[in-house]
């Protein structure tokens, strides 16, 4: 293949894409009238671009096609956005509340065992503040 035959072939390529010069257009005479298998090339191309036309016309896409295109479109972009990993953020978030509770209480842990009292539930702070009467002075008779 010479370098003749190269620049038919891209010049025949670009000939789809826009228009030509003038002068590329004579060299694809001379040489379309020089080399024949240049020329069978050319028609074997522009053949079958004729017999893919009708079909490059219509819409081949079905609708339920261009849905799923959409709808991956859109999931990427949720994932994307903040909203989607909301709930795993604050997830993150309390798992770090338990573990910094955790941490303080055993870090405090002879505060909570100087508090055990055994076998009360409850006890009173200062003795000599009460909080109720003393039901022993009262009198209940009438």
């Amino acid at each position: 293949m010479s370098r003749d035959c190269n620049r038919f072939r891209s010049l025949v390529e670009e000939k789809r894409d826009r228009d030509l010069t003038a002068d590329e257009e004579a060299f694809l005479d001379v040489h379309r009238g020089k080399c024949s298998g240049c020329k069978g090339v050319e028609q074997i191309g522009a053949m079958a671009l004729n017999m893919l036309s009708p079909f490059g016309v219509e819409d081949s896409h079905p609708v339920a096609h261009e849905t799923r295109i959409l709808r991956a479109a859109r999931a990427q972009y949720l994932r994307a956005s903040l909203r989607f990993w909301s709930p795993a953020l604050a997830g993150v978030a309390l798992g770090l509340l338990v573990m910094a509770a955790a941490i303080q209480m055993a870090g405090h842990r002879n505060l909570l065992e100087q508090s055990n009292n055994q076998g009360a539930d409850a006890r009173r702070l200062d003795s000599t503040e009460r909080s109720f009467p003393d039901l022993n002075s009262v009198n209940l008779s009438r």
